[in-house]
């Protein structure tokens, strides 16, 4: 049977723990890269900036059933997103598992979403599967 031996929990740290400083740090490269999970292209009227969506898109995406979400601009054309990773809630919470990107296009007056993967999320389900079937640990001495 697999325990969780301490190469699983320091895999699974080193992972959370940079992946934390790329979302707090708002890296862009982060917020532009991954496996993807969500994408939706929408068509806009209004060009504005990036700095005046983020602004819009947090004070209406406030705390509803699931995650509250955060945004911040990366470029002038682009806001990364990510869902809250610490917030008091007195039902529902999980693990945020996605990060992502909202690209202006002015010239094809569309705006682009996509939502990609959390690093941390793929390493536990890789880590957690063969532990909860009791297979052979994957880092092992």
């Amino acid at each position: 049977m697999h325990a969780f031996i301490p190469y699983d929990f320091a895999v699974l740290a080193v992972i959370f723990i940079l992946e934390t400083i790329l979302s707090w740090s708002w890296v862009a490269p982060y917020f532009r890269h991954g496996i993807p999970i969500f994408s939706k292209t929408v068509p806009f009227c209004v060009l504005t900036s990036s700095t005046a969506i983020s602004e819009q898109l947090s004070r209406e995406l406030q705390r509803g059933f699931w995650r509250s979400q955060e945004f911040h601009p990366i470029s002038e054309d682009a806001v990364a997103f990510r869902e809250k990773a610490f917030e008091f809630r007195i039902m529902f919470s999980y693990t945020p598992i996605m990060h992502g990107l909202i690209a202006m296009s002015p010239l094809e007056r569309i705006i682009v979403v996509k939502g990609f993967l959390n690093w941390f999320f793929i390493a536990f389900s890789v880590l957690a599967v063969p532990m909860a079937v009791g297979t052979t640990p994957i880092f092992s001495d």
